[in-house]
C-alpha cells in the first residue's frame, strides 16, 4: 500500500473493460477509483467528489484525453493526469507533456507500472 491510501482517482475510458481493469488495479493499490465511460459523466464526477488524480484514455469518440484534461482543469485547476493509449506516437506524447500531463503509458499497462505512476503523480502534486 502507498501513503496515498484511500485517495480518489477518476478513471475515464470509452471501453468499460479498460475502466474496470484500471479501477481494479487501483483498488488493489489502496486507491478509491471513480469510473466513467464518457467525458460528461467524468466531469460531473469531478464536480461532485474530491478526486486528486485523473487517468484517462487518450483517444475516445467525441474527443481526446488531452482535451478532457483541459476541461477538467476548469473545474479542478492543477489536477494531475495520466494518459493511457493503445496507439500513441511521439507528437501526441510531446503535446501531452507540454499540456502538463504527468505521465503517459501504452495499454495494456502493468499494475506495478500504473501504481508507480499514480504514486509519483500524487507525490509530486500538492493536495
Amino acid at each position: 500500500m502507498t501513503h496515498n491510501e484511500g485517495t480518489m482517482v477518476l478513471v475515464l475510458d470509452d471501453d468499460i473493460d479498460a475502466v474496470v481493469a484500471v479501477s481494479h488495479m487501483l483498488r488493489e493499490g489502496g486507491y478509491r477509483p471513480g469510473m466513467a465511460t464518457d467525458s460528461a459523466k467524468a466531469l460531473d464526477l469531478l464536480r461532485d467528489l474530491p478526486y486528486r488524480l485523473i487517468i484517462s484514455d487518450l483517444w475516445m469518440p467525441g474527443g481526446d484525453g488531452i482535451a478532457f484534461v483541459r476541461d477538467a482543469r476548469r473545474i479542478r485547476p492543477g489536477i494531475p493526469a495520466i494518459l493511457l493509449t493503445a496507439r500513441g506516437d511521439w507528437d501526441t506524447y510531446m503535446e501531452a507533456l507540454s499540456d502538463g500531463i504527468v505521465d503517459y503509458a501504452q495499454k495494456p499497462v502493468r499494475k506495478s507500472d500504473l501504481l508507480a505512476m499514480v504514486d509519483r503523480a500524487l507525490t509530486e502534486t500538492p493536495a
